[in-house]
């Protein structure tokens, strides 16, 4: 058992854009070994075009998963719309 906030990443800008930037390159060199992380699921979140507009409310990431739920078959290939849903759903 674990907690499952192992690392907490804040990242700041004068930009959302910029910020953005900073967020992405942050995780692409994060690396956490041993146990599942939604590392995956945080790129496709700040990929996603509305986050990037920040055209968003509460229930983006609940539209975003509906969004996902129907590419279930591939959640096993890492980087895709099923690793997205997978990830967050595993969340405790």
């Amino acid at each position: 058992h674990y907690d499952p906030i192992l690392a907490k990443l804040i990242v700041y800008a004068e930009t959302r854009e910029e910020a953005i930037r900073r967020m992405r390159r942050a995780l692409a060199d994060y690396v956490i070994l041993g146990v599942r992380t939604p590392i995956d699921f945080l790129r496709d979140l700040l990929a996603h075009p509305a986050f990037a507009d920040g055209d968003i409310d509460t229930g983006f990431i609940r539209s975003l998963l509906e969004e996902a739920a129907g590419d279930l078959r591939d959640e096993k290939r890492p980087g895709t719309r099923g690793t997205l849903y997978a990830a967050a759903s595993s969340a405790p």
